[in-house]
């Protein structure tokens, strides 16, 4: 039962982005003018029972595999984004407590301490026990879910814009849909850095109170 959270977080950080590329597909196959086969058009139409039930299993399972590759694409993108929220919040975390993360005197340094700490983390007791685990884990999972969403959400507010006045004032709704989607995009960025920030900070905590040991140093 304990891992039912993180169950939940790792499917939603999946299915978010799958279904979003999804979409991204099927809108772009309407702007260009392609149309499913028949007879396969059907497959999704009608009042079969069979069909409220197989359909949305199938779709979340699309989406879902959709969106493990999505995050395997992204990871080098995530993980240097992670490497660069962390500077930030290591930056502040020693404004507000100034002994509490060790002087770096390297990159190598920062590097090594963010993954010993994430490390710590997992495999540790004490942070699992007192919860410090599952609440990190939550942001670590809303920040790529926000971050594998943002080039497939843009898409999506573009092609949606674009399907519903395809045929009327072409140039001012391909700027109207651009500026939507660069927006889109932007906003799912910084909801990404929001969420990853609040990991490190959740993570720092724990570190504190939990009186996490690197290399001897508390």
């Amino acid at each position: 039962m304990k891992d039912i959270p993180f169950f939940y977080f790792d499917i939603r950080a999946r299915i978010v982005p799958g279904s979003l590329m999804l979409a991204a597909v099927v809108l772009g196959c309407a702007n260009i003018g392609l149309k499913i086969p028949k007879p396969y058009d059907q497959w999704m139409i009608g009042n079969e029972t069979w069909k409220s039930v197989v359909i949305p299993l199938v779709l979340a399972f699309v989406a879902y595999l959709i969106g493990d590759a999505t995050n395997a694409i992204f990871r080098p993108i995530a993980t240097r984004f992670g490497r660069i929220i962390f500077s930030i919040a290591a930056k502040e975390r020693l404004k507000l407590y100034p002994s509490s993360i060790p002087e770096f005197t390297c990159p190598q340094d920062r590097d090594s301490y963010r993954l010993d700490l994430w490390e710590w983390l997992l495999l540790d007791k004490q942070p699992r026990e007192s919860g410090a685990l599952l609440h990190a884990h939550r942001f670590l999972s809303e920040a790529r879910m926000f971050l594998n969403s943002s080039v497939p959400a843009a898409v999506v507010i573009f092609g949606g814009i674009m399907v519903q006045h395809h045929f009327h004032a072409r140039i001012i709704n391909y700027c109207f849909a651009s500026i939507s989607g660069a927006a889109t995009f932007m906003g799912f960025l910084y909801c990404g850095y929001l969420c990853e920030k609040r990991r490190w900070t959740q993570t720092f905590s724990a570190a504190r109170q939990l009186r996490f040991n690197w290399r001897g140093r508390e």
